[in-house]
């Protein structure tokens, strides 16, 4: 896994949240990809960002499964679980607390 690319541009799909503290806090998803490419059996990883937390101005990781579906459900269950419960940081999307992303915990 050392071999995992975070780097991408475009992102596949973004989603910016306002942080009720002031600016906004942007998550871009990159492309489900597989960790080895000549592999047809190899498990996929989801690279994203999240960009604005307060004193952390670019997070960077991946997510893990065994097919692009699954690391998709995953990762945004993830993400939603982990943005939700960031120290110090009220999100809110389009003025509501509800996020738009699924949750692990649902």
């Amino acid at each position: 896994m050392d071999d995992v690319n975070l780097d991408f541009d475009p992102p596949m799909a973004e989603r910016v949240f306002e942080n009720e503290a002031g600016g906004d806090v942007v998550l871009k998803l990159g492309p489900p990809q597989r960790f080895d490419p000549e592999d047809p059996d190899s498990d996929w990883y989801l690279p994203y960002r999240i960009e604005g937390l307060p004193g952390e101005p670019v997070r960077r990781s991946f997510f893990a499964g065994i097919d692009s579906i699954q690391v998709l459900v995953l990762g945004l269950a993830t993400l939603g679980d982990v943005l939700r419960a960031e120290p110090d940081v009220r999100l809110t999307f389009l003025d509501d607390e509800d996020l738009g992303l699924p949750s692990t915990y649902d």
